[in-house]
């Protein structure tokens, strides 16, 4: 998205790619994976990763041993 054109916005511009995988096994949880990069008109810009599993078949206490693997590995970026 470009919004260069635009002097209300202070982004010049974002771009992202997304990616969704779904497996056969309903065990397994689909994920979703977005990366992007933003711009700001004063050239100024910041990467950001955001990814997420859904399981088909939900098991009590799995957010929150998800949550706990994710903030043990990045400790600096769980916030």
């Amino acid at each position: 998205m470009h919004y260069d054109s635009d002097p209300s916005k202070p982004l010049g511009s974002a771009t992202a790619l997304s990616a969704i995988v779904h497996p056969v096994n309903p065990f397994a949880p689909s994920l979703h994976l977005h990366l992007s990069w933003t711009e700001y008109k004063d050239g100024r810009g910041y990467w950001r990763m955001m990814a997420d599993l859904n399981p088909a078949i939900t098991r009590e206490g799995l957010a929150d041993d998800l949550l706990a693997i994710w903030q043990q590995a990045a400790p600096e970026h769980y916030a």
